[in-house]
């Protein structure tokens, strides 16, 4: 939070970060579930604020660099489309980045108020292509999951653990 609040500070880190990483890859997420306040931003109005200014720092280190957010976490794809279709002078995401986690309790199929991972999936597409902060009407899932029977670690507890052979 500490970071968020501090614009010099995090005008410097995103600097830094784009330094170091920009020779190395063009597509870079802003933002990792921006729709926790655990990590560290609270409030759309001001992640729009902090991914605007990466944004330009990227693409001042990167001219070709692909900028994608918000990276929302979980099937709250709700917010995504509250934070896509806000106004922001020159914000542009080149692409929409959803963290769609299927249903935490069992398999991909699963349905999660009335949708599957497929109907997810399709629903972020509709989302990207319709949103006004989003460039190129284009969504990318950067990150998904469902409990795996692995180890001794997993939040949604034993019984509705998959074998890793399901996937």
């Amino acid at each position: 939070r500490e970071l968020v609040r501090d614009r010099a500070r995090w005008r410097a880190a995103v600097e830094e970060l784009a330094g170091r990483f920009a020779p190395f890859g063009a597509a870079f997420v802003i933002g990792q579930a921006i729709n926790r306040s655990k990590r560290g931003v609270w409030s759309y109005g001001e992640y729009l604020e902090l991914a605007g200014e990466a944004a330009g720092i990227l693409r001042r280190a990167r001219p070709d660099a692909l900028v994608l957010g918000p990276a929302v976490i979980d099937f709250e794809l709700h917010a995504t489309a509250a934070v896509v279709n806000r106004r922001h002078p020159t914000l542009r995401f080149d692409a929409l980045a959803s963290l769609l986690y299927v249903d935490r309790r069992g398999a991909p199929e699963n349905r999660q108020i009335g949708f599957d991972t497929v109907d997810k999936v399709t629903l972020a597409a509709a989302i990207a292509e319709s949103g006004r902060l989003v460039s190129r009407r284009a969504s990318w899932v950067t990150e998904v999951n469902w409990p795996l029977r692995e180890g001794p670690h997993s939040p949604a507890g034993e019984n509705v653990l998959l074998s890793p052979s399901y996937s």
